[in-house]
């Protein structure tokens, strides 16, 4: 007797599991070989422990508190002691501004002169 073939949708869910177990650890090795650790393995465990959980609240509820809504978030310290906040990366050349100096990002020979 022959067993029953997969159903296309079994297929495609174990092609699917396959896919996001491959992307899991490629990102892991990718982010670990980037921070410089040499065993993708241990620095999935160590962000699993309650040191890390700890310090992920505290600096989430930090963040609420700041009223951050997204990431990039950046709080600039001025010279006069004022803490201007400042969300997304395309506001670098702004944060330069504040704090005196020139954007020096990729890009800058397209923008328009001031």
């Amino acid at each position: 007797m022959l067993s029953p073939r997969p159903s296309s949708r079994s297929r495609r869910d174990s092609a699917v599991t396959k896919s996001v177990y491959f992307l899991k650890r490629t990102v892991r090795s990718c982010v670990a070989n980037d921070l410089g650790v040499d065993n993708p393995s241990a620095l999935l465990e160590a962000s699993s422990s309650d040191e890390i959980k700890q310090t992920l609240k505290k600096n989430t509820d930090e963040a609420l508190a700041m009223g951050c809504f997204g990431a990039p978030w950046i709080h600039v310290h001025t010279r006069g002691g004022k803490v201007e906040p400042f969300f997304g990366s395309d506001r670098l050349p702004l944060i330069g501004h504040l704090i005196g100096e020139q954007f020096q990002g990729p890009l800058t020979h397209l923008a328009s002169p001031s």
